[in-house]
């Protein structure tokens, strides 16, 4: 499968999904083995969300991607997920939020 850099819709998409994980603060790996039952759900669904995109047939193609990535290793969606992340940039998209944010104050700056 190939993921393409996702726009903002999508990205809201994954981040949906993935904000059903949990973790416990102080976790260890033990409990983060003993959560993958209640975890790689939401994992999985972030991660087709990034392969179906935002178009027509989105929901086609995640169903689709959802269905293939049952079949795969935990390494092979740790590289998705890392890819993921990389094409979101959230970098870039903090410096952008903030330039904004910041625009906003110096044009409604109380008098």
């Amino acid at each position: 499968m190939q993921i393409k850099a996702p726009t903002i819709p999508t990205i809201c998409k994954i981040v949906r999904e993935w904000s059903d994980i949990e973790l416990e603060k102080g976790y260890t790996e033990l409990s983060i083995i003993s959560a993958i039952p209640t975890n790689y759900k939401p994992i999985l669904r972030g991660v087709a969300r990034a392969y179906a995109g935002n178009g027509i047939i989105s929901q086609i193609k995640y169903l689709y991607a959802l269905k293939q990535l049952k079949k795969v290793s935990i390494k092979q969606v740790g590289e998705a997920v890392k890819g993921i992340l990389e094409l979101i940039d959230g970098q870039s998209f903090f410096a952008l939020a903030s330039l904004a944010k910041n625009a906003t104050t110096i044009v409604a700056k109380p008098k």
